[in-house]
């Protein structure tokens, strides 16, 4: 089971209204891998 804490965190869990403030990012093809590689640089802190 989740902690409440982590079960009622927003930025984890948002409810309908703040999904329906969102924006959806469709598929941007080959690029993909250039924004995989950009990610994970972001994640080693390079």
């Amino acid at each position: 089971m989740l902690s409440p804490e982590v079960a009622n965190d927003k930025s984890l869990y948002p409810d309908a209204a703040t999904i329906q403030k969102g924006e959806w990012q469709n598929d941007v093809g080959s690029a993909s891998t250039l924004y995989e590689e950009y990610y994970q640089k972001l994640k080693a802190g390079r």
